[in-house]
């Protein structure tokens, strides 16, 4: 059963926008879902992510398509543990099934 593998500290974001000039990004298109979560990272760019945050990839998927229906066509799903975003892709590449064990 996959529920066996949520972690604790592990939740799922929508990022909706990554700008080095954040200022060029509107997001009044999504604003039935909150103000966005904006962080500013080391690497000079401004991240947005939709307010809800999600214990699974399958509700942060439907979140990704609430705002895909509502133009924002390059949403994307993130991860984060322990405070550190990674890509789905990057979970894979550092087996986050066994990092409970480590």
């Amino acid at each position: 059963m996959l529920a066996k593998y949520c972690l604790d500290d592990l939740i799922f974001r929508v990022q909706i926008a990554a700008y080095h000039y954040p200022q060029n990004y509107s997001y009044k298109h999504l604003i039935e879902f909150g103000q966005p979560i904006v962080v500013a990272g080391e690497d000079k760019i401004t991240r947005f992510y939709l307010s809800k945050e999600s214990k699974t990839i399958k509700e942060a998927e439907a979140w990704r398509q609430k705002a895909i229906l509502k133009g924002q066509t390059d949403a994307w799903v993130v991860a984060f543990y322990k405070g550190k975003r990674y890509t789905l892709q990057q979970l894979l590449e550092v087996n986050f099934f066994a990092v409970k064990d480590k």
